[in-house]
């Protein structure tokens, strides 16, 4: 029959197959692209909870403007992309099944620099005095 040295062997190899933790995923993909259908904008994309606004997961888009995440629970949720020198754009979305694949594409307005609404552009730099 089996020596104990096969057996060892044996279970070594059935768990080097079997993942040790298996579970579904739904993933979002998508691209983010400015206005003017430009790729290449490094933004950050966060899945927030809708009910209590908490971070599920978050990512960093790619340098063609591509991102992915992958979500292990159903239900509604708040994602959130941004990106300097760009607006926040907040898209809900609904996961209603596991192992979905959902695609979401995202266009960013770039923000518009008014002076008059921020008084930190009227001043003039700071500077540093050094006493001896």
């Amino acid at each position: 029959m089996w020596t104990c040295i096969t057996k060892k062997i044996f279970y070594i190899f059935l768990f080097l197959l079997i993942p040790i933790k298996n579970f579904s995923q739904s993933k979002i993909i998508g691209f983010v692209k400015d206005s003017t259908n430009q790729t290449g904008i490094l933004a950050n994309v966060i899945l927030k909870n809708s009910v209590d606004n908490s971070i599920v997961t978050f990512t960093s888009t790619n340098n063609d403007g591509s991102y992915l995440l992958e979500i292990e629970n159903i239900g509604d949720f708040i994602l959130s992309f941004s990106a300097l020198s760009y607006e926040t754009k907040l898209v809900s979305k609904t996961i209603v099944k596991v192992n979905e694949e959902n695609s979401i594409n995202v266009f960013l307005k770039s923000k518009s620099i008014n002076s008059s609404g921020n008084s930190s552009l009227n001043q003039p730099p700071a500077s540093l005095l050094y006493s001896s």
